[in-house]
């Protein structure tokens, strides 16, 4: 996403990724993204930033337009699914 937009997304990724790692997981493990955005028109941008992280395999994922979100700056929140073993 374009200018503080892809810096949000891609923080959002790298936060996600600290809380798998001291879960155990990797990237590789996430089977799941939901991604709940502010503006469905920029999900594209998002989606690009999202193959940064999973070229390779994405997993499956889903895009949700909301009204807001927990916090009035946030314009994308991510969640994702890890499973291991």
């Amino acid at each position: 996403m374009s200018g503080t937009s892809s810096v949000t997304c891609g923080l959002g990724c790298a936060a996600s990724a600290s809380s798998r790692r001291a879960a155990g997981a990797e990237l590789r493990h996430v089977v799941k993204l939901t991604a709940f955005m502010t503006d469905m028109d920029r999900a594209k941008e998002a989606w690009a930033v999202r193959e940064e992280f999973f070229a390779a395999h994405p997993p499956a994922s889903t895009g949700v337009e909301v009204s807001r979100l927990t916090h009035p700056d946030f314009l994308i929140e991510i969640g994702a699914i890890a499973v291991l073993g």
